[in-house]
């Protein structure tokens, strides 16, 4: 069985932490065993085994909330298609255009805006697959796994937020409604992450020779995005 690497983790077990540390102090009673200052190295892997649970619950309303959020624009990895929303320069675009037909060897396909969201998509996997094979998906990796992190926190301080409502009503209400506003901050980062993912896989894809071989490494202040 394979090891999960960083984001793998993270993005679901920082999601679910934030909502199982909210049940801790709504409903403390529930929870004693987190309370003592003596805790135990196999209660604190309870915690951990629990919050990774819970954050596959909450990336499943993630799964809504993504089809929520780019219902109208789509994600930013299908601008380059449906023409929705500017990613790469024109210029780009049109060389991502040629490259898809040379490097994945599909010389009768349709122009990419001719093509169907669903038929890109699968285009879009298999362009990670040769950028990946060419080494250069780890800010590709970072970026996506970032993206994955932030949509679960949005919908972990949006979950806390609701439990609080249900568990004590308005009281607090200061508290609560920096919820909101951290799931906004979220938000906001998430859907950066997201075009930042988009923008950085098609530029690898173009970067990368045709024989497949990786390109040199970005200059030093590079190799990172905030």
């Amino acid at each position: 069985m394979r090891q999960f690497d960083f984001f793998e983790f993270t993005e679901l077990l920082a999601p679910g932490a934030v909502v199982l540390l909210s049940f801790v102090l709504i409903s403390p009673a529930a929870f004693k065993w987190l309370e003592t200052s003596n805790l135990s190295i196999g209660d604190l892997g309870i915690f951990v085994v629990l919050a990774y649970v819970v954050g596959h619950l909450v990336q499943a309303g993630g799964n809504l909330l993504e089809q929520v959020w780019w219902y109208r624009r789509g994600m930013p990895s299908d601008w380059v298609r449906a023409q929705s929303g500017r990613l790469l320069a024109e210029e780009q675009e049109h060389a991502l255009d040629r490259r898809v037909r040379d490097v994945l060897d599909l010389p009768d396909l349709r122009p990419l805006p001719a093509l169907s969201a669903t038929a890109w998509a699968g285009l879009t996997r298999q362009v990670y697959t040769v950028v990946r094979s060419g080494g250069c998906n780890a800010r590709v990796d970072v970026f996506n796994g970032t993206y994955g992190l932030l949509r679960g926190l949005v919908v972990a301080f949006i979950s806390v937020f609701i439990l609080s409502l249900v568990a004590t009503g308005f009281d607090h209400l200061p508290a609560k409604l920096a919820l909101l506003v951290a799931a906004g901050l979220a938000g906001w980062r998430m859907e950066r992450f997201a075009r930042l993912y988009a923008a950085e896989l098609f530029t690898q894809f173009l970067q990368l020779r045709k024989e497949g071989a990786a390109p040199s490494a970005p200059p030093a202040g590079e190799t990172k995005e905030e």
